[in-house]
């Protein structure tokens, strides 16, 4: 359905808080992000199965008399079919939603604000790296943050339903080395945009074909999701990933040896999240720390969230590092 320009909207973003003095889980904020749409507009009123029959002859005549408002009403029923929702964020729309199974997502990137010189705070300057050796074992090396006092901290990005603009500006001028850590069911809907990030400096890693938690699948599909998903990266993107992170945080045995047999470094967790605008820290911190790994997700929130990590980061004096370029392959 094609809603009219007259019909109130209304937007149903997800509410992400977290209870105070502990470190949000992956769980919290990941699983409501595919339960349904980050930000979904529907239309207020006839929104059930419009349709040309449906449409009262009253309503269109009451509509042309109030100061010829036809307009609200030109094509505001298709023939027939439901409704099918149309997406809105900071800034105005990227136009109509696509399915991906767990929801509508933008078509295209979203329309925000141009980032300036000033505007998100740059952080120091990265120090030369000192890497730290991963070993290589048959279950993968498992991290939160990484070991390191230099003055540098890490952001991983997941998912990739929502694509922005700003950010896209702001990497191609910044070129800030985070990791993109990217679904396979999403980065297929535009490939290109993930193609212009990874030429301004991201890292493209894995996180499953479809987005399932995987301690809940069996050996085989639990591989299946982390090397297929790594197989298809690699064409796409020319590189393949060597770093993991499983969807919801969702870790065990199986997962680790699956992601070891996968040519996986480490699969990497995180000890610090972003929401919303706010960070979200361990029990009794205020502030990032050197080695610390942060967890944002591509939402309609981008231009916010980002901004907020980045004015911490200058804030303690921190860099923005690679994972890839700190975690090296040990024996």
């Amino acid at each position: 359905m094609r809603w009219g320009a007259g019909y109130a909207l209304f937007v149903d973003v997800s509410s992400l808080d977290f209870d105070a003095g502990r470190l949000p889980s992956h769980d919290e904020p990941h699983a409501r992000d595919h339960q349904r749409p980050q930000a979904q507009v529907r239309g207020r009123g006839r929104g059930r199965g419009c349709d040309r029959g449906r449409a009262s002859r009253s309503s269109r005549a009451l509509a042309a008399v109030a100061l010829g408002v036809v307009v609200a009403l030109t094509g505001a029923c298709s023939a027939g079919g439901p409704a099918v929702g149309a997406t809105a964020a900071q800034g105005g729309g990227p136009g109509p939603a696509v399915g991906l199974g767990d929801g509508a997502v933008p078509a295209g990137p979203l329309a925000e604000g141009t980032p300036t010189a000033q505007d998100p705070p740059t952080t120091r300057r990265a120090p030369v790296v000192v890497p730290v050796a991963v070993p290589a074992t048959r279950l993968a090396v498992t991290l939160s943050r990484v070991g390191t006092s230099q003055p540098v901290v890490f952001l991983g990005v997941d998912d990739g339903y929502v694509r922005s603009r700003w950010l896209l500006a702001l990497e191609q001028q910044r070129h800030l080395p985070f990791t993109a850590f990217l679904t396979n069911a999403a980065w297929r809907q535009d490939p290109g945009y993930w193609r212009q990030l990874q030429a301004a400096g991201v890292r493209i890693e894995d996180h499953t074909l479809t987005h399932p938690l995987l301690t809940g699948l069996a050996r085989t599909q639990v591989r299946r999701q982390i090397c297929v998903a790594a197989t298809a990266d690699t064409t796409a993107f020319g590189r393949r990933p060597v770093l993991f992170r499983p969807p919801y945080g969702g870790t065990n045995a199986v997962v680790r040896r699956a992601a070891a047999g996968c040519g996986m470094r480490a699969v990497v967790l995180w000890d610090v999240t972003v929401n919303r605008g706010a960070l979200q820290y361990v029990a009794g911190r205020r502030h990032l720390q050197a080695g610390d790994i942060v967890l944002m997700h591509f939402r309609p929130e981008m231009q916010q969230d980002m901004t907020a990590f980045l004015r911490q980061a200058a804030a303690d004096d921190l860099a923005v590092a690679g994972l890839e370029n700190y975690l090296t392959p040990g024996r």
